[in-house]
């Protein structure tokens, strides 16, 4: 309401908005950005008349506001620039003894007839939650924020279906909130695992015990991705499971080292049973052949030479199987050894 609109109103109904518990408000935009109106209601609240607060620059109102909310004018004006309906935010006052509150603030864009917003008008009411319930409820949406961030996190009713899919899991798996929500997590299963594998998932979390595991899914696009898994039964008062919290890390990158390195080993251990059966074997042979030649007396002279030359040349392929054997093996043993 600017002065105009507020000298329109009838004398009813601007005594009807003071005599409301809570504070109504306007605040016009043009020529810049103001309260022109606030009910008497603002004195309870903040512990100021409403004279002292009217055509005051917007740095002024800022003294009112907790540390988190001094932007609380520009967020609301985005907001009502982009919704032509009622909207609501909760938010942290500080009163003129410098008493927090926690107030309740519906609000709605007003826009001339070239839908331009021109004032923000509202009523604002404190809130039943005590200060303390503010900061836990600051502090949750902090580490969901953070989850959100990093994990891929999603919520599911007891029977798997999706009611929850945090942006990370949409951006990951490539299926919108429509497409995720209403649906179980069938929709990215890759079809690597069994179906004991998922039975025994939920036999364990439908008991109340915490799930964790590895699973290889599959996006909308079909590309594969592995995830790090912790699924949580969220109980109600009653100790009721009523949905569970699923918790999910990127490991593809880990995931496809770990299969390159086993693809590693089994090249090694292929390697290791050809030098020792393959290679080593008929050496040993040789070696074992010249030597028995060699005790015979009556060997000729023109072949103890080249018997003396087999034996040395067998005797040094043996040492080389030797020390490739146990290359291979040393190898494999730090490669397993990553492992742990």
């Amino acid at each position: 309401m600017s002065d105009q609109s507020v000298q329109k109103i009838s004398s009813p109904l601007l005594y009807l908005a003071d005599a409301l518990p809570g504070v109504t408000y306007q605040i016009t935009l043009l020529p810049h950005i103001t309260i022109s109106y606030v009910s008497k209601g603002v004195t309870t609240l903040l512990g100021v008349p409403p004279d002292e607060l009217l055509f005051k620059p917007t740095a002024f109102y800022r003294q009112f506001l907790a540390p988190a909310d001094k932007q609380i004018i520009d967020h609301k004006i985005e907001i009502a620039q982009h919704s032509h309906k009622l909207e609501k935010l909760q938010l942290q006052i500080i009163d003129i003894f410098e008493k927090p509150r926690i107030v309740d603030d519906w609000f709605v864009g007003v826009f001339n007839d070239d839908n331009e917003l021109t004032a923000i008008e509202g009523y604002i009411a404190e809130s039943k939650r005590t200060p303390t319930e503010w900061n836990l409820l600051n502090q949750l949406k902090a580490y969901r924020n953070a989850i959100d961030v990093n994990i891929i996190s999603s919520i599911t009713d007891t029977h798997g279906v999706i009611t929850y899919a945090n942006e990370n899991f949409q951006r990951v798996s490539k299926y919108n909130q429509e497409e995720l929500v209403g649906h179980n997590h069938s929709v990215v299963r890759s079809g690597y695992h069994s179906r004991e594998f998922f039975k025994e998932l939920w036999q364990t979390i439908s008991s109340g015990k915490r799930w964790s595991g590895e699973i290889l899914n599959r996006a909308k696009d079909g590309t594969l991705y592995w995830v790090d898994t912790v699924i949580i039964p969220i109980f109600n008062e009653e100790r009721v499971i009523t949905s569970y919290l699923s918790l999910r890390t990127l490991i593809t990158d880990r995931k496809n080292a770990e299969l390159q390195k086993d693809g590693y080993i089994r090249v090694l251990e292929d390697i290791a049973h050809i030098v020792a059966h393959d290679v080593r074997g008929p050496v040993c042979s040789i070696i074992g052949l010249t030597n028995l030649i060699q005790t015979y007396t009556n060997v000729p002279d023109t072949l103890r030479q080249p018997l003396d030359y087999l034996r040395l040349a067998t005797n040094r392929l043996d040492d080389l199987t030797h020390k490739l054997s146990d290359k291979i093996y040393s190898t494999e043993m730090d490669l397993r050894a990553k492992d742990k």
